[in-house]
């Protein structure tokens, strides 16, 4: 064996594929044919499934197992498989373990005697020429008996490749004659045949047209059938789907008949009772841990983990939309529009969504209500409630006379201020009311208006940042919307004020961390909240006295919380676990205020026939004053006649006196004693020259006084006269002396 050749690896077994029936009786000597191709590592399709195959210095050798019919691969090198060959001729017949062992023994004592010729002295190179040569030998017998195999696998194959095809040429001759046999058959036997199956055909073809024009006749009648049904399941369906939407809209309006007639009723029950209704909103929640209030049932809130749940008239999910929350809020302002007081307020901790629910802002989408109005899908319950106020206003127009004022006020550090005054700056400088008269009220006719109004208010409000609200309000917000509404032909008058309250929030000094003038603004809205709480716990047990006057938030709202209006409150809570505290506070408030009933609220109405004589005593009023002035004028008049007269009798007096005393002077001296007694002494006749005066004097007075009247258009006569206005017709009774006068007048 050449030199060159060396092991490429240790022995090994793979499986290999059984072989195919055709290759079963193969010898072993035939496997070593495939040595002439050294290339392939895998045996080629056509080849059988145990041949001998030689790769790249490895020869792959395909042994049947003893136990099953599969075969495995052993993987030889070339020294070991001639190793195999020489020494183990019936390789076949062995187990691939006992085979493997047998050929690692030889080699181990191939390489043992290789060794031991290494070994041996210079005295043996005799012996290894020897031994040389007898391995010379030995691979020329190898060659001798490879190549004798090789020769007689040839041969073999040879004998079976002609044996093979002279079986196939035998068979295929054999199919010839029978294909032609079977040629010569169909040829005479299918002459007929055609004739007959060409007569079947044409018959096949007359039933076929038959049957085309009976399927003809009857698609047409199905056809017809079809429309006629299809027309008939048509009116029939139109007549169901007319009758479902009438049931549907006889449905809907009884069930919209019920729904009104529902609120209708609970509108009553809280006219009749004045009880305070309390809605609930809860805002969004800011934790993503599990919330502290749920919803166990429509209008009930539990606070989770302590098992306390409240029950109130409505209640807003975090889901909920401004729209949502008007839409149960709008029968307060109906009814406001109607003459009836009404009051909506907000109550919360800070930062639980007041401002929003109460003002919102304008972003978001339009959207259209039902009664037509377009508003901002944010705005609050404040302008969706003056858009509703106008629109009711323009579409009744033509029936009543409608006059609105606008006031904005806000409780600021327990103080009021007007908020609409033109003196008002904001931040803490508005201007102060000392109380209700002095608040502004603006006249405003249209929406656009009374936005301005709104936002010029908004505009001197009381902002700041805290720990727990980046733009808390510091500052209770008041709006007063008053209604005049006189129907223009019974001159029936209706008067309304509708409050909208967005109350500052409570909050805890120890969260909010405030200091200065935060500080001292929370103590004043947690103290306005407190007195807020002390009203609703009187009128809550009937107390005898409520305790209005101790803050200036239940002063102004006095008049909301005492009977004489249908007041609302809107509860707005956190869910969150950092303010279950306050949330507990604000639902225990709530529910004491849900409890609070104060009466029937009746609309300030005064009746037609009624206004009819305030007007006509108006009118006489005013002539009545216009007569007492007239009057006053002459009063006037005649009391300065008097002083003239009284001037003019002291002056007539002095020349009488002067006179005397020269007449006596005259017939000369007398003494008093020589006088005679016929002679009045001059103080008599003085006094009787003034009493004679006097009667002149008022003579000449009533000559004057009445010349006076006359110029006045009036008639006067001396004692009671029946003084008459010539523009009126009224009478009047006056007395007339000379002395000032004393004037009765009476209507």
């Amino acid at each position: 064996m050449p030199s060159s050749v060396e092991a490429s690896g240790p022995l090994s077994l793979s499986p290999a594929p059984s072989p195919t029936s055709s290759t079963s009786s193969t010898s072993s000597l035939d496997l070593l044919l495939a040595a002439e191709d050294p290339s392939p590592l895998l045996p080629p399709p056509q080849m059988t499934a145990h041949r001998v195959v030689f790769g790249r210095n490895v020869i792959q050798v395909p042994l049947k197992q003893s136990t099953t019919s599969e075969y495995v691969n052993l993987v030889l090198s070339q020294l070991e498989f001639d190793a195999m060959a020489v020494h183990v001729p019936q390789y076949e017949a062995l187990p691939p373990e006992e085979l493997l062992e047998r050929i690692t023994q030889l080699l181990k004592e191939q390489e043992t005697k290789r060794r031991q010729r290494a070994g041996s002295s210079g005295d043996q190179q005799a012996g290894d020429s020897l031994a040389a040569f007898q391995s010379r030998l030995l691979e020329l017998e190898y060659e001798r008996k490879r190549l004798h195999t090789k020769l007689r696998g040839a041969k073999a194959l040879q004998l079976s490749l002609t044996d093979e095809n002279t079986t196939l040429r035998v068979q295929l001759e054999q199919q010839a004659v029978d294909v032609e046999e079977l040629l010569r058959y169909q040829t005479l036997h299918l002459g007929g045949d055609v004739a007959k199956w060409k007569n079947v055909a044409k018959q096949a073809l007359r039933q076929l047209g038959v049957v085309k024009d009976e399927l003809k006749q009857v698609k047409e009648q199905v056809k017809g059938g079809w429309d006629e049904a299809a027309a008939t399941v048509e009116d029939a369906v139109d007549m169901v789907v007319q009758e479902v939407d009438r049931r549907e809209h006889v449905l809907q309006l009884s069930y919209l008949a019920e729904k009104k007639e529902r609120e209708t009723m609970a509108e009553k029950y809280y006219e009749l009772s004045g009880r305070i209704r309390v809605f609930c909103r809860l805002r969004p929640g800011k934790e993503v841990d599990a919330p502290a209030l749920v919803m166990p049932r429509p209008n009930n809130l539990l606070i989770a983990g302590s098992g306390k749940e409240f029950a109130f008239d409505q209640v807003f999910g975090p889901q909920s939309t401004q729209a949502d929350v008007y839409a149960q809020i709008e029968p307060l302002v109906v009814s406001f529009t109607d003459g009836y007081n009404a009051c909506i307020m907000a109550y919360g901790q800070t930062g639980s969504g007041k401002t929003h629910t109460m003002v919102g802002n304008d972003q978001g989408a339009l959207e259209h209500r039902a009664n037509g109005l377009t508003v901002h899908a944010n705005a609050g319950v404040i302008p969706r409630a003056l858009q509703q106020v106008f629109a009711v206003v323009n579409k009744r127009q033509m029936t009543y006379v409608d006059t609105i004022r606008v006031s904005m006020v806000e409780i600021y550090n327990d103080q009021i201020l007007d908020l609409l005054h033109e003196d008002s700056c904001g931040a803490g400088k508005n201007a102060v009311a000392k109380n209700e008269t002095d608040i502004t009220a603006r006249d405003v006719s249209s929406y656009a208006q009374v936005d301005a109004v709104m936002r010029d208010g908004n505009a001197n409000r009381n902002i700041a940042a805290t720990k727990m609200n980046l733009e808390s309000s510091r500052s209770h917000a008041l709006v007063f919307l008053h209604l005049e509404s006189q129907h223009r032909d019974t001159r029936e008058m209706r008067t309304s004020t509708l409050c909208l309250v967005d109350l500052a929030g409570s909050e805890r000094i120890s969260r909010s961390q405030v200091e200065g003038d935060r500080l001292r603004e929370t103590q004043h809205i947690n103290k306005s909240l407190a007195a807020l709480g002390d009203v609703v716990y009187a009128l809550q047990h009937k107390a005898k006295h409520t305790p209005y006057r101790n803050s200036k938030l239940t002063y102004m709202l006095r008049d909301m919380l005492s009977g004489q209006a249908k007041t609302l409150m809107m509860l707005q809570l956190s869910p969150d676990t950092i303010d279950v505290e306050e949330t507990t506070c604000s639902l225990q408030f709530g529910a004491r205020v849900s409890q609070v009933q104060m009466g029937a609220v009746r609309p300030s109405v005064e009746s037609g026939a009624l206004f009819k004589l305030q007007e006509e005593n108006r009118t006489l009023e005013a002539k009545t004053l216009a007569m007492e002035t007239q009057v006053s004028d002459l009063q006037r008049q005649c009391q300065q006649q008097g002083n003239e007269l009284r001037e003019a009798q002291s002056s007539k007096e002095a020349l009488e006196r002067q006179l005397w005393l020269l007449g006596g002077r005259q017939r000369g001296d007398k003494a008093p004693a020589e006088l005679d007694h016929d002679e009045s002494p001059p103080e008599d006749r003085t006094i009787g020259t003034s009493q004679s005066s006097t009667n002149r004097s008022a003579s000449n007075t009533r000559i004057s006084a009445t010349e006076c009247a006359t110029d006045s258009s009036v008639s006067i006569t001396a004692g009671i006269n029946d003084i008459s206005n010539p523009k009126s017709g009224h009478p009047y009774l006056c007395y007339v002396s000379t002395s000032p006068p004393r004037i009765d007048a009476r209507a």
